[in-house]
């Protein structure tokens, strides 16, 4: 079963379950309130469908988009994390074309971080979430990646992309700055976590 995520800055939300073989009105019609703002909360969206079929079949006006990033760890376990636009994120972007996700990932890590010599791991997960932007609604699919440093090098964000700090993130303070994240940034990172 997949989930994807309709995202506000509001950590409430509800699951909402959509019949792959038969077009539910009610619930198409809870999404496309969502989307223009009549559904603050967050929306969990449940189907057996591809998230990528799903906004085909059942929202062909919406745009994807396709990303990578990574969780960044260092010898002392503590996470990167960057701030942008009032939130604590995680490093990625959009995939340039003729980029891998694995070349995106490592790419806007280094810029939007300054890190050098990153280790990559492996995939950890897919995420797929809407966003609205410039007046057009989206669906992000990003592929997230497990990165390693060795050192702790100085970290240089990137200010041209309103990323106006990246820390390293001591485990002590981890769930407070989960608080300041988007509900996806949690939901990627925390099984990371309780595995580590």
């Amino acid at each position: 079963m997949n989930l994807i995520r309709a995202e506000n800055e509001i950590n409430q939300h509800q699951t909402i379950s959509v019949n792959d073989h038969v077009r539910q009105k009610h619930e198409i019609k809870m999404i496309n309130d969502w989307l223009k703002g009549k559904i603050v909360s967050d929306i969990v969206i449940k189907t057996g469908l591809h998230p990528i079929n799903f906004v085909k079949f059942y929202l062909p006006s919406m745009k994807i988009a396709e990303a990578a990033g990574g969780i960044v760890r260092n010898a002392d376990e503590e996470v990167l994390f960057i701030f942008r636009n009032n939130f604590w994120d995680l490093p990625k972007g959009h995939v340039d074309p003729g980029e891998t996700h694995l070349q995106t990932a490592l790419r806007e890590v280094e810029e939007e971080t300054g890190l050098m010599g990153i280790e990559v791991k492996e995939i950890l997960s897919e995420t797929w979430h809407f966003y609205q932007m410039h007046g057009s609604w989206w669906m992000k699919h990003t592929c997230w990646y497990d990165m390693r440093i060795k050192d702790k090098q100085l970290l240089n964000p990137q200010i041209s992309e309103g990323i106006t700090k990246a820390e390293w993130i001591d485990a002590a303070i981890l769930s407070d700055i989960l608080r300041q994240c988007y509900r996806s940034v949690r939901d990627v990172i925390g099984p990371v976590l309780q595995s580590s």
